[in-house]
């Protein structure tokens, strides 16, 4: 049996030197390959790190511009607690508008500074996560407080908008007009910065297990599928309030509830109609979590929002060129009506291409199993 040893020429061998080094033995040069060190950690070589960066940095700056038309249209005069006008305070708006430019800011710091300079902070991340759960302090107000107030206390004691419309005919109008819809895009905007602000602490935290399942992504575009439908549904009835009571073209005077300033209701059914379509498809792809249905979704609100740029927002509010902050609003809604359909279209994507991937495989490297992933064709 071998004890184990390796036996070497003794001094003057064959094969041996003088001095008694075994050259054959102990190569010049050695061919001893380096021991497999594993790759250190870095947020960057997550194949999620950089769509879902880029995608946070997007919302930050939509709910920045949303924050500042706010402050803007507040900060004056007429900021103050004062209810003597049967308006909604004016204080309780501006400060909304700033602390939801104060999160957007800082959400937008946050993303800037780990996509462009590779430099993340937990703490910093987790602190932005904390000022955007103060941001519903924003959506309560803007889509729930100051529409149910103004129209309690503004309009006439009949509580009619035209004329023409009866008090429930009004508060229909109120409700799907202004409540629902602007629900809806500040829910699905903050709610999204929120999943991406999640999304990146767990990829600088290397817990990025849930990341790789094609379910944690269905099940969040079914809840972003079902404000799709809310935002379309609503304004299919809000413009045919005003198709069937006022007029199917013009309106004589401007509707200016935000996200639909409205001069033309035929418009907003429109975009009522392609938004729930969108929903629909993006219910379907979340339960099917297959390429071509995701495809199918994704031309669908590439569709609306062309049409939100050049049907919805442009020419409603080109007409209101004559009102100072026409273009201002315009640019608002705009930008939220593109954070709405983002964040589907993203969830879609990776719900119907994602791979799974064994705990910590990250710690070793890139990621190579996407080069196989279906094309978007």
């Amino acid at each position: 049996m071998s004890s184990g040893y390796q036996s070497y020429p003794e001094s003057g061998a064959p094969g041996s030197s003088s001095s008694g080094y075994n050259q054959a033995a102990y190569p010049s040069q050695s061919t001893a390959t380096a021991p497999n060190v594993a790759t250190p950690y870095s947020p960057n070589l997550c194949p999620h790190f950089s769509s879902s960066t880029v995608i946070l940095l997007l919302l930050s700056f939509v709910s920045l511009c949303e924050g500042a038309v706010r402050v803007i249209q507040n900060s004056n005069s007429n900021a103050t607690w004062d209810t003597s006008y049967n308006y909604f305070p004016g204080a309780a708006v501006l400060i909304g508008g700033i602390w939801e430019a104060l999160y957007s800011l800082v959400t937008l710091f946050v993303a800037i500074w780990a996509l462009l300079f590779d430099w993340h902070s937990v703490a910093l991340t987790s602190f932005a996560l904390l000022t955007q759960l103060g941001g519903w302090y924003t959506v309560v107000v803007f889509a729930l407080a100051e529409p149910s107030y103004n129209y309690d206390h503004h309009l006439e004691p009949s509580g009619q908008i035209f004329p023409v419309l009866n008090s429930d005919e009004s508060r229909s109008a109120y409700v799907f007009g202004w409540v629902f819809p602007l629900l809806a895009v500040n829910t699905a905007v903050l709610g999204g910065m929120m999943f991406f602000t999640i999304q990146l602490m767990q990829i600088q935290q290397n817990k990025v297990d849930d990341l790789h399942s094609p379910v944690y992504y269905g099940r969040r575009l079914g809840w972003w599928s079902f404000l799709l439908v809310l935002l379309g549904v609503s304004q299919i009835i809000f413009a045919a309030i005003e198709i069937d009571k006022i007029t199917d073209g013009q309106l004589s005077y401007p509707i200016y509830f935000y996200p639909n300033f409205t001069s033309y209701a035929s418009l907003i059914a429109v975009s009522g109609c392609l938004f729930t379509l969108c929903g629909l498809l993006g219910w379907l792809s979340s339960c099917a979590n297959n390429i071509r249905c995701s495809n199918f979704f994704l031309y669908m609100c590439l569709l609306t929002f062309l049409w939100v740029v050049g049907g919805h927002v442009m020419t409603n509010c080109g007409v209101l060129n004559s009102v100072s902050n026409a273009a201002g609003i315009g640019l608002s809604e705009l930008g939220m009506f593109f954070g709405t359909l983002l964040v589907p279209m993203y969830l879609a994507f990776k719900a119907a291409t994602i791979e799974t991937v064994e705990r910590g495989w990250y710690n070793y490297g890139p990621a190579q199993n996407y080069a196989n992933r279906p094309l978007v064709v």
